[in-house]
């Protein structure tokens, strides 16, 4: 089966289904007319010598537009790469150079003709089959360097887009919007997933300014959002001071992330929604984990229950499964999970072996299998032998009521090893006392130090670059030891 068939088969089960709708400009398209586009749009592409199996670069802004290429592409054959215009020049051509991509598509290649009602052009004859051929090529989020790439094949795709489907229980009357621009993989494939339920999905209007999120959410009847945990601040900001949730009728607020703080949960259930989706995934294997509010409540600090199809484990270093309750690396198994990296071998010996994916973070399950996550691998501090986990620092700071956002992450030490260090975001004059907070809670699993910014550096994702914070506290820290 092909990706493009999602929209194919609605467009003969409920033709004037609307797919996709534009916010605040009263235009839509139905499932027939986004279906006639992407034929129109495979056979201009297929003219322009676009063939099965080829890379195509896409340097686009999220439209609908964009939408119809990435289901044309799906339909020919070939295998779409992201090449954000938020990234230089040189990043995009340096990209597509080292992932073979044969021709990059921007804003003017495309042609306005393709979404317009004609009987000619429609490429009714052609079709790629799908299957185990690459679909799109993903790649990871980068908070290490240059980002890693797997491909993503159209079997995989279609299982990941059921696993998620299983999950969240869309429906076709849901209306369906995602704040994350489709030039990045999660935002691709949770319109992918809209169109895979034939519910509609609400493209956001260009920001400029100061807009009202719960607004929009109101006039366009959005029942599913999505976003990622950047975003949050932002948003609770903005709702509407009151008693109860201030958008009632959104179904599921989906968060992507590896954990969330407690006090988080419930500002997001009492200010917001209680319909809370939290879910745990990567790029490299979509959906492996969620937790509904509910859940969310009775269990604090865990992330959800392995989503359905997926196998999750706990290991040690040599790979063998760890009891409930102890903290190893986590690994999964999912008929959505890419096999490797496409170049770099080094990475895929670390993150796939065995029929097994290591997203390299550290968790625990408990007894009722829920999972919860301690932090990255990488971000393991030991301090004077003693193992301290991220995760449990940035709860115990979080708790506090001045602090927006938290960050831990080591400083290497001659002495001790490593040193426990964070950063954080506040809303109050409290510096003073996140120190003595902090060992109240957690002892001599403590930070040692605390960087006070008025951000923490994140990527285009909005996940905390902890390198460079690390960095950034060694020079403050040297300087005040100097001064």
């Amino acid at each position: 089966m092909n990706v493009a068939d999602l929209v194919a088969q609605h467009a003969v089960r409920t033709p004037r289904a609307v797919a996709i709708a534009i916010a605040g400009a009263n235009q839509s398209i139905d499932y027939r007319s986004l279906d006639r586009a992407v034929r129109r749009a495979a056979a201009s592409l297929r003219q322009r010598g676009i063939a099965p199996g080829d890379v195509v670069g896409l340097s686009l802004h999220t439209h609908a537009m964009h939408l119809v290429v990435s289901y044309a592409l799906a339909r020919i054959g070939a295998v779409q790469l992201s090449l954000p215009l938020r990234d230089s020049a040189e990043q995009r051509q340096r990209l597509a150079a080292r992932l073979g991509a044969r021709v990059t598509l921007g804003e003017d290649d495309l042609l306005a003709d393709w979404l317009r009602e004609r009987e000619e052009n429609l490429d009714e004859g052609f079709r790629a089959e799908g299957g185990d051929a690459g679909w799109k090529i993903a790649l990871s989020s980068g908070t290490t360097g240059e980002p890693k790439a797997a491909l993503r094949t159209h079997a995989m795709a279609l299982a990941g887009f059921r696993i998620q489907q299983a999950a969240t229980g869309l429906l076709p009357a849901d209306r369906c919007i995602s704040f994350l621009a489709l030039d990045f993989y999660a935002g691709l494939t949770r319109c992918v997933d809209v169109h895979f339920a034939g519910a509609t999905l609400v493209l956001p209007p260009p920001v400029k300014g100061r807009w009202d999120p719960f607004r929009l959410i109101a006039r366009e009847r959005i029942t599913y959002l999505s976003m990622v945990p950047a975003q949050l601040p932002g948003l609770l900001r903005l709702a509407p001071a009151g008693e109860g949730p201030c958008a009632p009728r959104l179904r599921l607020l989906r968060l992507d992330a590896m954990a969330l703080n407690e006090a988080l949960r419930r500002d997001i259930c009492a200010r917001v929604t209680p319909g809370l989706f939290h879910s745990y995934g990567t790029n490299e294997a979509g959906l492996l984990a969620f937790g509904l509010g509910e859940t969310l409540a009775r269990f604090p600090g865990a992330v959800g229950f392995a989503a359905e199809g997926v196998t999750l484990e706990i290991v040690d270093e040599a790979g063998a499964a760890l009891p409930p309750g102890e903290v190893g690396r986590v690994r999964a198994r999912s008929p959505a999970m890419a096999h490797s990296y496409i170049d770099d071998p080094q990475a895929s010996a670390a993150a796939f072996a065995a029929g097994w994916y290591y997203p390299g973070d550290l968790g625990t399950l408990s007894r009722e299998g829920l999972l919860h996550i301690k932090g990255r691998a990488d971000d393991l501090m030991n301090f004077d032998g003693i193992k301290i986990y991220p995760a449990e620092i940035e709860a115990a700071l979080l708790s506090h009521p001045g602090v927006v956002e938290a960050a831990a992450f080591p400083l290497a030490s001659r002495r001790h090893q490593q040193i426990p260090a964070a950063a954080v975001v506040l809303r109050s004059d409290c510096a003073g006392e996140l120190l003595h907070w902090a060992r109240e809670r957690l002892g001599k699993h403590a930070p040692e130090r605390i960087l006070v910014l008025p951000s923490l550096p994140k990527n285009a994702m909005g996940k905390v670059l902890k390198r460079e914070l690390a960095g950034a506290a060694k020079r403050r820290f040297q300087a005040k030891k100097k001064g």
